[in-house]
Protein backbone atom coordinates (compact mmCIF):
# COMPACT_ATOMS: atom_id res chain seq x y z
CA UNK A 1 0.00 0.00 0.00
CA UNK A 2 2.94 2.14 0.57
CA UNK A 3 4.42 1.84 -2.59
CA UNK A 4 1.26 2.81 -4.58
CA UNK A 5 0.57 5.81 -2.38
CA UNK A 6 4.26 6.53 -3.14
CA UNK A 7 3.74 6.57 -7.01
CA UNK A 8 0.28 7.93 -6.98
CA UNK A 9 1.83 11.01 -4.89
CA UNK A 10 4.91 11.26 -6.45
CA UNK A 11 6.36 14.62 -8.54
CA UNK A 12 6.13 13.33 -11.58
CA UNK A 13 2.80 11.90 -11.67
CA UNK A 14 1.84 15.29 -10.11
CA UNK A 15 3.70 17.14 -12.83
CA UNK A 16 1.84 14.97 -15.83
CA UNK A 17 -1.54 15.55 -14.65
CA UNK A 18 -1.47 19.41 -14.17
CA UNK A 19 0.21 19.41 -17.45
CA UNK A 20 -2.07 17.72 -19.02
CA UNK A 21 -5.03 19.50 -17.44
CA UNK A 22 -3.29 22.87 -18.54
CA UNK A 23 -2.87 21.24 -21.97
CA UNK A 24 -6.53 20.26 -21.91
CA UNK A 25 -7.87 23.61 -20.60
CA UNK A 26 -5.66 26.11 -23.13
CA UNK A 27 -7.18 23.36 -26.55
CA UNK A 28 -10.78 23.83 -24.74
CA UNK A 29 -10.35 27.77 -24.39
CA UNK A 30 -8.70 28.15 -27.97
CA UNK A 31 -11.94 26.25 -29.26
CA UNK A 32 -14.63 28.28 -27.28
CA UNK A 33 -13.07 31.73 -28.10
CA UNK A 34 -12.39 30.90 -31.69
CA UNK A 35 -16.18 29.95 -31.86
CA UNK A 36 -17.57 32.69 -29.49
CA UNK A 37 -15.28 35.60 -30.87
CA UNK A 38 -17.63 37.63 -33.24
CA UNK A 39 -19.78 37.93 -30.25
CA UNK A 40 -16.24 39.77 -28.17
CA UNK A 41 -16.21 41.63 -31.04
CA UNK A 42 -19.59 42.91 -31.62
CA UNK A 43 -19.43 43.67 -27.65
CA UNK A 44 -16.53 45.71 -27.90
CA UNK A 45 -17.64 47.49 -30.79
CA UNK A 46 -20.87 48.30 -29.04
CA UNK A 47 -18.82 49.85 -25.81
CA UNK A 48 -16.32 52.10 -27.97
CA UNK A 49 -19.21 53.57 -29.35
CA UNK A 50 -20.55 54.27 -26.46
CA UNK A 51 -17.81 55.60 -24.71
CA UNK A 52 -17.22 57.48 -27.83
CA UNK A 53 -20.99 59.51 -27.17
CA UNK A 54 -20.27 60.15 -23.47
CA UNK A 55 -16.35 61.37 -24.56
CA UNK A 56 -18.51 64.03 -26.72
CA UNK A 57 -20.81 65.02 -24.72
CA UNK A 58 -18.82 65.85 -22.19
CA UNK A 59 -17.92 69.78 -21.85
CA UNK A 60 -14.25 68.95 -21.99
CA UNK A 61 -11.43 70.99 -23.76
CA UNK A 62 -11.79 69.92 -27.63
CA UNK A 63 -7.87 68.57 -28.49
CA UNK A 64 -8.54 66.24 -24.94
CA UNK A 65 -12.13 64.94 -26.87
CA UNK A 66 -10.35 64.69 -30.05
CA UNK A 67 -7.19 62.73 -28.64
CA UNK A 68 -9.35 60.11 -26.56
CA UNK A 69 -11.96 59.79 -29.39
CA UNK A 70 -8.85 58.68 -31.68
CA UNK A 71 -7.58 56.38 -29.87
CA UNK A 72 -10.86 54.82 -28.90
CA UNK A 73 -11.39 54.78 -33.37
CA UNK A 74 -8.40 53.32 -33.86
CA UNK A 75 -8.20 50.83 -31.20
CA UNK A 76 -12.50 49.81 -31.07
CA UNK A 77 -11.26 46.54 -29.19
CA UNK A 78 -8.85 47.90 -26.01
CA UNK A 79 -10.43 52.41 -26.34
CA UNK A 80 -13.74 51.88 -25.05
CA UNK A 81 -12.42 50.22 -22.15
CA UNK A 82 -9.88 52.89 -21.09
Amino acid sequence: MGRIKNIVLSRILLTAIFASAQLFLIIFLIYYLTTSAIYFYILFQILSFIMLMLLLQRNDNPSFKLMWAVVILILPVFGGVF
